[in-house]
């Protein structure tokens, strides 16, 4: 109790770590009211080896530099089985890592702040676990971390972060600012968290297990390049849930998913107010691409650019049910503001839901192999469009492929529906198609067009309430 460890250097012999604290051989220490600062060595305070328990409450822990073992300096470290817990600590100014837990070792933390940690060799994090560590993190605040706010890797590898706040993390030469990354077969998982103000992605999973609950995602910025900034990335191999959640504010792109066997469920959530990417173009709500596999049920995309949704080249597959997407915008770039398009092959489902009021168009497919089903779903109030521009309820050309079944596409400017090029191919079945809103201009406003070679087969429907043609 009431301790100050300062200014400890690294002991002469390489082989010998050194630490302001450290507990190992099944010994215990409990520590409070702990200053330790300025600390030469492999951590601050450390724990190894199962039955070893290191508990430090009420202290800080700064200013930890790397010693000759070619390791971080971290403010407080766990490994080898060994158990840290760190209550209403702060640790700020450490080296590589406020915390690191590493081959099965098991740390805690709450009620703490974490902040200005600075890369070592290129690489830092708030807090970092690998090895098959476990550790746990409640009620904290990570702020302006160079590198990663928080990182896990590595198959057994478990972060559960709840009621905690990560933001402001920096770019690093060897890191790109992300705010939480898991990796390598890591399993994590939020609740109730906060992310904001990262850059690259305000959570990055590749080849992991991700689980966010009930969390907010907003404000990532670009990397220098121009690259990236999204709220939510899901590389190759990685399967994520998020769930009852927000992501806004970000930029280019408010989720992406991209690789073959990377995995979205996104269920009552909303994505909503992505920024333009620094050309002035994307801004979508979510992508899905290169084979990924994107599930959207009881969500709201709301006030993004280009398209609400996108999903993009072959054995891509985006299913959306019982959601709404409006008020997607148009680019700098671009003129084209849809609710959801698919495009390169990719296949998309909609069912159950409603896209009104998107800029120029309710949803879109374009391009050989593209597959797009409206079922049971509004397709309603797409705005009349500018000069020299169109805008329809629900658009197919260059050889999609659209089916509209038990849906209505209704009251949008120009076209209900426009279809365009040889070898696209659309079936109507079960459904109404009226109510063009673009009385003023009568030869242009259809509720059908059917233009180039494109092939209708048009059944049990409605058209009705058009102006200039049915």
């Amino acid at each position: 109790n009431n301790v100050w460890i300062s200014d400890l250097d690294q002991p002469p012999d390489p082989a010998e770590m050194g630490a302001g604290v450290w507990v190992g051989g099944g010994s215990k220490l409990y520590a409070t009211n702990l200053l330790v600062e300025d600390i030469t060595a492999v951590a601050g305070v450390g724990v190894v080896g199962g039955g070893s328990v290191l508990v430090v409450t009420d202290s800080t822990i700064r200013k930890t530099k790397p010693g000759k073992l070619d390791l971080a300096g971290a403010g407080a470290r766990a490994n080898g089985a060994g158990a840290l817990t760190l209550e209403r600590v702060l640790l700020e100014k450490n080296s590589g890592a406020g915390v690191s837990a590493s081959l099965a070792g098991n740390a805690s933390i709450t009620d703490s702040l974490v902040r200005d940690t600075f890369p070592y060799d290129g690489y830092g994090s708030g807090v970092q676990a690998w090895g098959g560590a476990k550790l746990k993190v409640s009620r904290c605040l990570f702020d302006n971390c160079k590198g990663e706010g928080a990182s896990a890797e590595g198959t057994g590898t478990q972060l559960h972060l709840e009621a905690t706040v990560i933001r402001n993390t920096k770019l690093a030469p060897g890191c790109c600012g992300v705010g939480t990354y898991c990796e390598k077969k890591a399993t994590c998982t939020f609740s109730g968290c906060i992310i904001a103000s990262s850059f690259t992605a305000g959570i990055f999973a590749n080849n992991s297990q991700v689980q966010i609950g009930g969390s907010v995602l907003k404000d990532t910025k670009p990397e220098p390049s121009g690259d990236f900034g999204y709220g939510l990335f899901v590389d190759d191999g990685a399967t994520v849930q998020l769930l009852s959640s927000r992501v806004t504010g970000n930029t280019s792109s408010g989720i992406t998913v991209s690789g073959t066997d990377a995995i979205l469920e996104v269920v009552g959530s909303v994505v909503s107010d992505t920024k333009l990417d620094p050309s002035g173009d994307a801004g979508f709500g979510i992508v899905g691409a290169e084979g990924a596999d994107v599930t959207i049920t009881d969500s709201l995309f709301e006030a993004n650019h280009l398209a609400g949704v996108l999903g993009e080249h072959a054995d891509t597959a985006v299913t959306i049910d019982g959601s709404l997407i409006r008020a997607t915008a148009t680019t700098d770039q671009t003129p084209y503001g849809l609710g959801a398009l698919a495009t390169l092959g990719a296949t998309l489902s909609v069912g159950g839901s409603v896209l009104t009021e998107n800029a120029s168009g309710g949803v879109a497919c374009d391009g050989d192999g593209t597959t797009v089903l409206l079922h049971r779903t509004q397709v309603l109030d797409v705005p009349e469009p500018p000069e020299d521009a169109i805008a329809f309820g629900a658009g197919a050309r260059m050889g999609c492929q659209l089916t509209i079944s038990e849906s209505q596409v209704g009251g949008n400017g120009m076209f209900e529906c426009f279809f365009h090029e040889p070898g696209t191919n659309v079936v109507v079945e079960r459904s109404i198609i009226g109510a063009t809103s673009a009385a003023e201009a009568p030869t242009d406003s259809l509720g059908v067009g059917v233009i180039a070679g494109a092939h209708l087969a048009l059944t049990d429907s409605i058209v009705a309430g058009n102006h200039g043609a049915g």
